[in-house]
């Protein structure tokens, strides 16, 4: 198994990941499988989506616009405890977890399609590991 750690700036934010996982990917020298990318956080994800501003913005907005909706109806019950309920709802929705195909030494993605960190309640240090599984 192989892991980096990535370090947030924001409350909310979409970090490109796509780099450090294709090194790895190299570094194990696989030629054909899959990579399996994992975040051990219940207030962060992993999406895969295109790497553009305004799209990030608009992400980041929604995930925004349901911690401030939350509030309207009485609050998340969990606000009660840590204040950070919509970001474990969200977490939950996107998921920790994305596989890859791997083919050629190389992750297989689509032309727009960015491997990227989903922040719900940063800053942070997140951990993220990824599982490397040669075709047999």
């Amino acid at each position: 198994m192989y892991s980096f750690t990535a370090n947030t700036k924001a409350k909310f934010e979409l970090v490109n990941i796509t780099d450090q996982i294709n090194r790895l990917v190299a570094e194990s020298k696989i030629k054909s499988g899959y990579a399996l990318v994992f975040i051990p956080h219940t207030t962060a994800g992993i999406i895969c989506n295109e790497d553009e501003a305004r799209l990030k913005n608009d992400i980041l907005q929604v995930i925004k616009t349901l911690k401030e909706k939350s509030w309207n109806f009485g609050g998340f019950a969990h606000d009660a405890d840590e204040g950070n309920a919509a970001a474990h709802i969200v977490a939950a929705l996107s998921g920790n977890s994305r596989g890859f195909i791997v083919r050629d030494g190389q992750l297989e993605l689509g032309t727009w399609q960015s491997i990227m960190l989903l922040e719900m309640d940063g800053p942070r240090s997140r951990k993220v590991w990824i599982k490397i599984i040669r075709d047999s």
